[in-house]
């Protein structure tokens, strides 16, 4: 074969345009629209919008799909469409948490990287205060915008850290409300009488450095983060596809790293039902053509035995 011509992109005056600093990198799956995942194109729509609300600096949005249905993947490439996401990783099947971890941290080309789930919501500041967290602990992993109980043995390289560091004052008492730890385990699905009893039988560290404070702890469904530190982690085992979520914040606090969070809530997490603030998401247009197993009569039918089988087994 013989290249006929010349390729004009050699003649362009500029090059390809630098990444911005920072890359907001989020994770999206939906199998279906339906029974749990009902409003996952509203959750995913509110997201993405209170991103753009909230966030005040140039950044890069990158948006990875673990193997969703063609609705949610539509959605998402309108959105790329119309200038919202710049990067768009599609993958053909659902990897787990963990396997999109690798590909999200690994692709992600800004030197900050904030990472969130589908279902987060992003209120004023959650950005400039996660920071200013940021510059005064430089050995900080993993910053959350939003207090809450954390498991004790994930904190043990934070205070440990804050112990040998002579100009950082630890308080240990009860720094997160009562109402903020049970918004956050409601969402989980816990009762209030079990969410009580954690809580009361948990604490809470507070550190302070150079003005500012941040609570021990965070959370690795929303933080912040350096790309540097990200190189260092071994690659996480993907397991089940929602299994090993923890493993995460093990290996950063096995490394040594600090894991930190705001002292008041920035950010929400939605779950699978959007709230009646939420914005409704665009449709995809629809498909050119049906097969047979589109039609409303089989496709609920069988949406309803997949949702069945789903939370038999999950």
């Amino acid at each position: 074969m013989v290249r006929r011509g010349i390729n004009p992109s050699k003649r362009l005056p500029s090059g390809a345009k630098i990444p911005e600093r920072l890359t907001l990198a989020v994770l999206t799956h939906a199998p279906f629209i339906g029974g749990y995942h009902a409003a996952a194109l509203d959750v995913v729509s509110r997201t993405l919008d209170s991103l753009r609300e909230s966030v005040r600096i140039p950044y890069d949005l990158l948006v990875f799909d673990n193997g969703s249905c063609a609705e949610m993947r539509d959605f998402l490439l309108q959105r790329q469409g119309r200038g919202d996401i710049q990067y768009l990783l599609l993958s053909e099947r659902n990897l787990g948490k963990c396997g999109a971890w690798n590909v999200i941290f690994a692709a992600a080309p800004g030197e900050l990287i904030m990472y969130c789930d589908q279902d987060v919501h992003f209120s004023s500041g959650w950005l400039e205060q996660s920071l200013a967290i940021l510059d005064a602990f430089p050995d900080a992993a993993m910053i959350s915008a939003r207090p809450m109980r954390p498991l004790p043995e994930l904190s043990s390289a934070t205070l440990a850290w804050a112990e040998r560091t002579p100009d950082v004052a630890v308080e240990a008492g009860t720094f997160v409300r009562w109402e903020t730890e049970w918004e956050m385990m409601s969402g989980l699905g816990l009762t209030e009488a079990q969410a009580r009893l954690r809580y009361g039988q948990s604490g809470d560290v507070r550190l302070t450095r150079g003005g500012v404070s941040a609570l021990a702890g965070a959370s690795h469904w929303q933080f912040l983060t350096r790309r540097e530190f990200l190189r260092t982690l071994p690659p996480l085992d993907g397991g089940r596809p929602l299994g090993g979520d923890l493993q995460f914040d093990r290996a950063v606090n096995d490394a040594g790293y600090l894991r930190l969070m705001t002292c008041e809530p920035l950010v929400t997490h939605i779950g699978n039902t959007p709230g009646p603030a939420a914005p409704e998401a665009p449709r995809p247009a629809p498909r050119a053509t049906r097969r047979w197993i589109d039609l409303p009569l089989v496709k609920n039918g069988l949406l309803w035995i997949h949702d069945r089988i789903f939370w038999l087994y999950h």
